[in-house]
């Protein structure tokens, strides 16, 4: 079976880092994105990958992708 993969939005704090958080004990691959650097160390905490910026921004949308 292949590792699951999730993106999490507003990663780097309150419910969208507990949701990274749960995530990550469940074994899925993530993808931690947020405009605060928070989400760089929560990043490094679950061995995910941080990509900071903005949902309303094209181009943050597709460095996402």
């Amino acid at each position: 079976m292949t590792q699951p993969v999730a993106i999490v939005t507003g990663a780097g704090q309150g419910i969208g880092a507990a949701i990274a958080r749960e995530l990550a004990e469940r074994d899925y691959r993530l993808v931690l994105f947020a405009r605060s650097e928070q989400v760089e160390a929560v990043a490094a905490e679950l061995s995910a990958t941080a990509v900071r910026g903005s949902l309303t921004e094209p181009a943050d949308l597709e460095r996402l992708a």
